[in-house]
């Protein structure tokens, strides 16, 4: 469950989000709650095959959603209105339950290449669109993630959508690691990263991923500083640099620095999931940004993010965690309102920050 605190001073928190996910980490339901009204104003549900990818979903918009404007009347696929006719003049209007709603059930079809065809249709069941989609926007995604292991050692794991390929190059100290998607019909292998192991106190750590279908490379930089129980010396991740390449020339550089808490012999005592970067396109206008995780014995404790902008650096977000490193809080600043928009009706711009509270409940 998310809770927004939005005014100063007040204790009470308005519910915001309910979601409920599966065993396999899997959403399968949620709903929204207008944070001035404290009603339901949209809510999904979602349904999966036996290899975790959409099958349909239905979706229910209410009246007491705060920016649904525009849309009570058909579009066609290019976004524009539907011409009207004598009996409708203003166009044909979009089908509503009989308490109001806008209910929107979606249909998923697997394509040859892993992607999807997504039909939409009305609470009449009259067609709304059709859109094709690569299978890196649907379903899970194609990687899982980076992971930092209880020794300190990264690991890159694959869904089954991609193989790691025979080794291309491989010294004494170097290992070069090439992952490609699996052959189709429709083409052959295409690169979608480029890993660089280079070999430190025997043992080989990452240097260098290089994301190629997102093109992005990720530097890995490391602290070497004391040594374990055994007299091997301690490697520790320092920083992640995130190098935006595309063609544009408009790179962006995002440098995602780590600082340690833990005591000298506690180890990493669950698998961390690096943080990704989701809104390029911001950190392109905002000429990048920096990241500062903390970890406490083994575990995310606390991060801040900052943009980068002309004159100085903007702080963004504070994030702290809980157990099992999962989100407790976020406090955002003025510098991200217009990267998260909690609700149009609520002038969070006034504010000099807003609270964001998690709290999570485990069932069977």
């Amino acid at each position: 469950k998310t809770y927004f605190r939005l005014d100063e001073g007040i204790k009470d928190s308005i519910l915001y989000i309910v979601r409920n996910y599966n065993a396999g980490g899997y959403l399968v339901n949620q709903k929204w709650y207008n944070l001035k009204s404290k009603k339901e104003m949209y809510s999904a549900h979602y349904e999966y095959d036996a290899d975790n990818f959409f099958t349909n979903c239905v979706e229910k918009i209410t009246k007491e959603f705060d920016d649904f404007d525009l849309f009570s009347r058909k579009i066609t696929e290019d976004g524009f209105f539907i011409n009207g006719t004598a009996e409708n003049p203003l166009g044909e209007t979009i089908p509503i339950d009989s308490e109001g709603n806008t209910v929107v059930k979606t249909i998923y079809q697997k394509d040859s290449l892993g992607g999807y065809v997504a039909k939409k249709y009305f609470q009449d069941d009259s067609f709304y669109k059709e859109k094709v989609c690569p299978f890196w926007d649907y379903g899970p995604k194609s990687y899982v993630g980076l992971f930092v292991n209880k020794n300190k050692t990264i690991d890159f794991f694959c869904s089954d959508k991609y193989y790691v390929a025979d080794t291309l190059y491989n010294s004494i100290d170097t290992l070069n690691i090439r992952i490609k998607i699996k052959k189709t019909k429709i083409f052959n292998e295409i690169e979608c990263f480029r890993v660089l192991k280079v070999k430190n106190n025997a043992e080989f750590i990452i240097s260098e991923i290089d994301r190629v279908l997102a093109p992005m490379k990720l530097h890995f930089t490391y602290a070497n500083y004391a040594s374990d129980a055994n007299g091997n010396r301690r490697t520790e991740i320092k920083s992640i640099a995130y190098l935006d390449y595309r063609i544009d020339g408009n790179g962006t550089l995002l440098v995602h620095k780590l600082q340690g808490l833990d005591t000298l012999y506690t180890p990493l005592s669950e698998k961390i999931e690096l943080r990704d970067v989701y809104n390029q396109a911001y950190f392109r206008d905002a000429r990048g940004c920096i990241y500062y995780t903390t970890f406490k014995n083994g575990y995310l404790y606390s991060e801040e993010q900052y943009a980068l902008g002309q004159n100085r650096p903007q702080k963004l977000v504070d994030i702290y965690y809980e157990n099992n490193n999962l989100i407790k809080e976020k406090i955002y600043y003025p510098a991200c309102y217009d990267l998260n928009r909690f609700s149009a009706l609520f002038n969070y711009e006034q504010k000099s920050s807003v609270q964001e509270i998690n709290e999570y409940e485990y069932f069977k």
